[in-house]
């Protein structure tokens, strides 16, 4: 997979599908997007946004991700897409308007062909920009509008925002069932005066007041999966907030030291 951090550098890319949006997560609703993209003869192409424009919007409010970048681009890595474009989300992209974002950047930055899109997706200056006007777009400038219908797992919609409400209800089955994948902290462990584990700052930790089945994994320098050294409870007794990142104790931990993924696994 290529990855592009602004559009600048951005070389001429072949005739493209594309999807746009924060894919925080990239759950289950995110990955039915990327098999449509993946099905296609066209390059596969995501724009992703960072920071989230939520947190850029309503700065006053603590905002948690679910994934930090660099998980978010290994997700996508490991998907099969060609083509991830990271766009810093600042003033200049809050304020263009959707035909600009359509016409400036979307064809003669990504040579798109057809787009994909979620059910409710909106986009552009105060988010006028939507699937009916994509669609009159499309006819205008000769793309493809391909949209999906709303996903539901259990009478569970598979968004974001319902995600990090279940983790901080301590709900992790559901939040896993949402994303298709175990939630997971990545970061250093360190066994020393106690134990203690550092992660990202703006990572989400799930609110869990009982010890809470984990498996946990050693990582290697990018930060995949080498072999899993332990199994069983892990209880989060605090979480404190450092400067650059957050520092979370558990209760009774194996010794263990170095990157380490924690997965909350879902149990029955």
């Amino acid at each position: 997979m290529k990855v592009f951090y602004g559009l600048k550098d951005l070389p001429k890319l072949k005739k493209s599908i594309v999807s746009v949006g924060t894919f925080d997560g990239v759950h289950t609703a995110h990955q039915v997007i990327l098999k449509q993209l993946l099905a296609s003869k066209l390059a596969s192409t995501v724009i992703t946004f960072w920071p989230n424009p939520k947190e850029y919007l309503h700065s006053d409010i603590k905002f948690c991700y679910l994934n930090t970048l660099q998980e978010k681009i290994n997700l996508f890595a490991k998907s099969g897409l060609e083509n991830l474009i990271i766009l810093n989300f600042n003033e200049s992209i809050r304020s263009l308007e959707y035909k600009d974002f359509v016409e400036d950047i979307l064809i003669k930055k990504l040579n798109m062909r057809e787009i994909v899109a979620g059910f409710d997706f909106h986009f552009g200056k105060d988010r006028h920009g939507n699937i009916a006007v994509l669609k009159e777009l499309g006819k205008e400038k000769d793309f493809l509008v391909s949209f999906l219908l709303e996903q539901k797992i259990d009478n569970l919609i598979p968004r974001s925002g319902n995600i990090r409400n279940f983790l901080l209800a301590g709900e992790t089955a559901k939040a896993n069932k949402l994303l298709g994948y175990n939630y997971f902290l990545q970061g250093q462990f360190i066994f020393e005066n106690g134990n203690f584990f550092e992660v990202a700052k703006e990572k989400l930790i799930p609110k869990i007041k009982t010890p809470h089945k984990v498996k946990i994994f050693s990582l290697d320098g990018d930060l995949e999966a080498v072999s899993q050294v332990f199994e069983g409870d892990l209880e989060i007794s605090q979480v404190i907030p450092q400067q650059n990142g957050k520092k979370v104790l558990f209760q009774k931990t194996p010794e263990i030291q170095g990157n380490i993924r924690i997965e909350f696994v879902s149990e029955g």
